[in-house]
């Protein structure tokens, strides 16, 4: 098995703390060279057996941990411990710690982390996309904010407009938003898809967990908040905001249904893939795992009725 090499834990340290650390928060809840030695594989490992931990961005874990149970029933050699972890944690851990063969994130590698690696040499790692989920706007009052124009509520978040225009620009409101902090791939992918890696300038309320975000949401009627269409798809009583947006020909896409058919056809300005990144270069049990999530048909299944879009799955669309 190749061996890929860690980077400092007094670089990783600072590179993090770089990270998007612009925000306005109002609240929240709660030395040496780089070790080219890896975890290797046991010896009786194979791509169906043996014991591994993922480390799991905690933004997607119910959905990964809903799925664990099929894997298990199919392979009772396969011992998997589900680790949750802010998307940071995770990526620190794949990039620094020898020890962590496999994580999972609902974001890409972050400019930074690709500097790092370059400095560092270290090669990118092995990606296996698991699904599709997408970055929403949602709130538990459907006449908060149905319509905007992406362009507009990216310049109200940017502090360039005073207001936030509804989609037909006949009303102005001025909400209170609401995401996960820093450390979290939400805020990453919404630094990056909404803000075009600009720092927010209106204050911003900030929580640690998913649970914090969406209680909050739901006591305030007036917050709009950034999290997952996997938070949303299954709950009757939280609503997201449809997003009209320009795609990369200038074309105007009207708002659409904020449903995992708009993702299909690619009609939601904002979706998220969600990947496992594996450390091993060889088909071990990490490797063997991920490819189970993104193409088993009872996985596939699965994450189709949590309202998400598999990788490798076929979609026959009906018109309506």
């Amino acid at each position: 098995m190749r061996k890929i090499k860690s980077i400092p834990h007094t670089v990783m340290f600072a590179y993090l703390c770089s990270i998007m650390c612009g925000a306005l928060l109002i609240g929240c809840d709660n030395n040496g060279e780089a070790d080219t030695a890896e975890a290797e594989a046991p010896r009786s490992e194979t791509a169906l057996q043996g014991t591994i931990s993922v480390s799991v961005d905690n933004t997607v874990f119910p959905i990964v941990d809903e799925l664990l149970p099929l894997y298990e029933r199919d392979y009772p050699q396969a011992h998997i411990t589900l680790i949750p972890e802010t998307a940071t944690m995770a990526s620190q851990k794949l990039l620094g710690d020898d020890t962590t063969r496999i994580v999972i994130l609902a974001r890409d590698y972050l400019p930074q982390e690709r500097e790092v690696m370059e400095q560092h040499n270290v090669a990118p790692h092995q990606i296996v996309p698991l699904f599709k989920d997408a970055l929403v706007l949602f709130s538990s009052d459907r006449q908060t904010l149905p319509y905007v124009k992406a362009h507009n509520l990216s310049a109200y978040i940017k502090g360039e407009r005073p207001t936030l225009a509804s989609y037909d620009s006949t009303s102005f409101t001025s909400p209170e938003l609401v995401s996960l902090n820093t450390k979290s791939s939400v805020y990453a992918n919404l630094y990056y898809q909404v803000l075009d890696g600009a720092t927010p300038k209106i204050p911003m309320r900030l929580f640690s967990t998913v649970d914090s975000v969406v209680n909050y949401v739901r006591e305030n009627p007036k917050a709009l908040a950034f999290g997952y269409l996997s938070w949303i798809a299954q709950d009757t009583t939280l609503h997201g905001t449809r997003i009209g947006w320009y795609d990369s020909s200038g074309n105007f896409l009207p708002p659409a249904q904020v449903h995992q058919s708009s993702i299909v056809t690619e009609l939601y300005p904002w979706p998220v893939t969600v990947s496992a990144y594996i450390r091993d270069e060889g088909q071990f049990l990490p490797y063997g795992y991920s490819v189970w999530m993104s193409r088993d048909e009872k996985a596939m299944n699965l994450i189709k009725d949590l309202g998400l879009v598999p990788e490798h799955a076929r979609f026959v669309l009906k018109p309506e």
